[in-house]
């Protein structure tokens, strides 16, 4: 029995060296591989700035689309409200409404005009 039992402690001795001789091996691997991903890292300048402004190109496209989409809603309900006030004018406020009206066409006579020659120039 006690043979048997000092080759148990040998093998279990056997097995954790090659445990602690594996994990060595890994961790010299994942050095070897940082410094080979090193080598491998661009820290070129202008690559930085021009991905940098790239996302601000990005932001700004988000942030106009983001204050076009509240003009229009803004738009919508101003004209609604202008609506209003014309169908409630009678008597002597239909005059003022008749302008709102006049003042309401050339606005948006202006917006299609804008429009238009945003469309020619972009």
């Amino acid at each position: 029995m006690g043979k048997s039992a000092g080759q148990t402690g040998n093998a279990r001795a056997a097995e954790a060296k090659a445990r602690k001789q594996l994990k060595k091996e890994m961790e010299k691997a994942k050095q070897q591989q940082a410094k080979e991903d090193a080598k491998w890292v661009d820290d070129d300048p202008k690559k930085k700035k021009a991905e940098q402004r790239r996302l601000e190109k990005q932001q700004k496209a988000e942030e106009a689309a983001r204050r076009k989409a509240e003009n229009k809603a803004m738009l919508k309900e101003e004209e609604k409200e202008i609506e209003k006030s014309i169908h409630k004018g009678t008597g002597k406020n239909r005059s003022d409404n008749i302008k709102m009206v006049c003042m309401q066409v050339c606005l948006c006579v202006r917006g299609e005009e804008g429009k238009r020659e945003e469309g020619r120039g972009g």
